[in-house]
């Protein structure tokens, strides 16, 4: 109750040097309780609140004298450095696009009235350290245990380390003969056996599951990406063609008629003081087999073609910042990743965007990264997706602090370094993701005949969305600069990569 009373009282404190309303649909989140996994008989599409969790760390305000370092009160800059340049390494590794995929056709005509869904579960999901990723409850094995995993739209496979999931506790574990599971990231390698289990995964009176789900356990996790105490692994949700257990991702093999999901990265209100890490917080909603509509906007849905059935590729129209568009070159390919909550792009690409912010400049031992002053306002970076330029908010552009006297910021974009120009330009995380609604849609039918798509929404009012969505104009540029279509309260927000709450490095 302290805890909470803390958190309220910092809510407050922060919506007046904000100017901004505490949202009211945040905050009956924040006081639900967690329901249990129940068996549905008639299973239909599943709402997944995510929880957030709060390390120790000091309050966070929007100012050069008071934004704090993700995860802890303090950082030294050498950390920062370490952290960008392994979060850069991470990316890259996860990111080895595979030889061929299956071209998408274009569905010629969106029809919201396809996403209204006649049932609905809420489970909750957790943002792990401060927004730095988003995990949700998983049950496993005969009798059931639940897990934390993060939710990971960057990658297909499920996998645990071997210290959380005992295989002695599942009488319904069964080990692949002769399979090997061999996952390399940036700064080191996750290995061990493959097997199927039961998975479980929903809440309320509505639960999935897969009675033969292929997961891996690691047995070795080398360098710095030992699990962490509160996450015991990943679930992915990206395609097949992804899977190194070479078998369908849960949210494809299990019984839901529907094969899609929709997710609501829920920010937190405000960190706390003196919180152990072990605390969590509310942190959005994830809906498997449907999306939650009291969610967006109604008519705010914007559906993007997928390009690929492998990571859920997206053409990026445009990229702007300080109203000045920023040149694109060539075709842009954008995976959206809740697994990252950095966005990354190319080398110059990045360049020409921070020159036209006044004061930014490269990193220095941070290759990709850059700087720009605290005390910097109006940075309005935006992206355009399906014809829609999507604004974030300043402080979601704060990715950490790069100077000791919190005078110098980092910013959540950053360059990536060499990528295949034909497959992958863009990774898209939370410092987007939690200013709309997505829908990951792989539509019906098999190949070809299966449009998939990726659909942004307004987040509904009182939610986290602090973005605005506008047409493209001829210029390239949003139709009417500077005018907010559909415009929420918003809180101070941090960025991360999974690989980082899963090494537990920060």
């Amino acid at each position: 109750m302290k805890a909470w009373t803390r958190l309220l009282q910092a809510a407050s404190a922060l919506a007046i040097v904000l100017a901004s309303s505490v949202p009211t649909a945040a905050a009956a989140a924040a006081a639900a309780v967690e329901p249990g996994f129940v068996r549905s008989q008639a299973p239909g599409p599943i709402s997944i609140p995510l929880r957030q969790h709060v390390p120790q760390r000091s309050e966070l305000e929007h100012g050069p004298a008071g934004i704090r370092p993700r995860g802890r009160s303090r950082s030294s800059k050498e950390e920062v450095v370490h952290w960008a340049n392994t979060h850069r390494m991470h990316l890259r590794q996860k990111y080895r696009l595979p030889d061929s995929s299956s071209p998408l056709r274009r569905d010629p005509q969106f029809d919201p009235t396809a996403l209204t869904s006649p049932a609905k579960a809420e489970v909750r999901m957790s943002n792990y350290r401060h927004d730095s990723s988003w995990i949700a409850r998983v049950q496993i094995g005969t009798p059931p245990r639940s897990y934390n995993l993060l939710v990971d739209t960057g990658s297909s496979d499920c996998w645990l380390g071997a210290e959380k999931f005992q295989l002695s506790n599942s009488t319904t574990f069964l080990q692949t003969p002769n399979a090997i599971f061999d996952v390399q990231y940036g700064s080191g390698n996750v290995s061990g056996i493959m097997g199927h289990d039961v998975v479980r995964m929903g809440s309320g009176d509505v639960t999935f599951v897969s009675e033969k789900q292929a997961i891996a356990v690691a047995s070795k996790i080398t360098s710095s990406l030992s699990t962490s105490p509160q996450v015991a692994g990943i679930m992915g949700f990206a395609f097949e063609s992804l899977a190194g257990v070479d078998a369908p991702p849960f949210w494809l093999q299990a019984n839901i008629s529907e094969r899609r999901f929709g997710i609501y990265l829920q920010r937190q209100l405000t960190s706390l003081l003196n919180v152990s890490p072990d605390i969590f917080a509310p942190g959005g909603t994830l809906t498997l087999g449907g999306i939650n509509s009291s969610l967006f906007v109604a008519g705010s849905e914007n559906a993007v073609e997928v390009l690929e059935r492998s990571y859920w590729l997206v053409l990026l129209d445009g990229l702007s910042a300080g109203n000045q568009q920023v040149n694109l070159s060539g075709q842009q390919r954008a995976a959206i990743d809740t697994g990252t909550t950095l966005i990354g792009g190319p080398d110059e690409v990045i360049a020409e965007m921070y020159s036209k912010i006044p004061g930014a400049e490269p990193m220095a031992d941070a290759p990709g990264y850059y700087t720009y002053p605290c005390s910097a306002r109006d940075i309005r970076a935006s992206m355009a997706f399906g014809g829609k330029w999507y604004t974030l908010p300043d402080i979601d552009f704060v990715g950490d602090i790069a100077s000791d006297d919190l005078s110098s910021c980092m910013g959540a974009f950053f360059g990536l370094g060499t990528l295949p120009t034909d497959n992958l330009q863009w990774i898209v995380g939370g410092a987007f993701l939690k200013n709309t609604y997505t829908i990951f849609d792989a539509g019906t039918g098999s190949g070809d005949d299966a449009k998939a798509q990726v659909i942004f929404a307004a987040l509904a009012p009182g939610l986290n969305s602090g973005t605005h969505a506008s047409d493209v104009g001829a210029d390239g540029l949003a139709t009417s600069p500077g005018v907010s279509r559909y415009v929420a309260g918003f809180f101070v927000a941090r960025v991360a990569f999974l690989a980082v709450v899963v090494s537990g490095f920060i």
